[in-house]
């Protein structure tokens, strides 16, 4: 047997973590929607404490991010590959990859001549 998992086994129990039931169990007579317990939506308390311009700017930069996807993936002849590296230049920066890609022509197949 492992010397730490015995000595782990061997540890004296303290009074103060054990689980302490007075009295018979209670039944929950509330329905569970009003319980104390709050539930945890970190997206949700993210986004309320936005105010609406950072809001509307989040909702642009995802819009951009998606077209510029778009972009790489039909510009490149539908390569997955391509579409991830705009994705990755519309995430860090979405105005400038936006920019290039309506100068290249926005979703216009490449020439396969070049």
């Amino acid at each position: 047997m492992n010397r730490a998992f015995h000595t782990f086994a061997l540890a004296p129990v303290q009074p103060d973590l054990l689980p302490v039931q007075a009295g018979p169990p209670v039944l929950r007579t509330t329905p569970i929607s009003s319980s104390p317990v709050r539930r945890v939506d970190p997206v949700g308390r993210v986004w309320s404490d936005l105010d609406t311009t950072q809001r509307s700017m989040l909702a642009v930069h995802g819009a951009i991010l998606l077209a510029v996807t778009y972009h790489g993936f039909r510009r490149n002849h539908d390569s997955i590959g391509w579409a991830l590296v705009w994705s990755l230049g519309g995430f860090l920066c979405p105005t400038v990859t936006m920019g290039f890609a309506m100068t290249q022509g926005f979703a216009k197949p490449q020439s396969k001549e070049a």
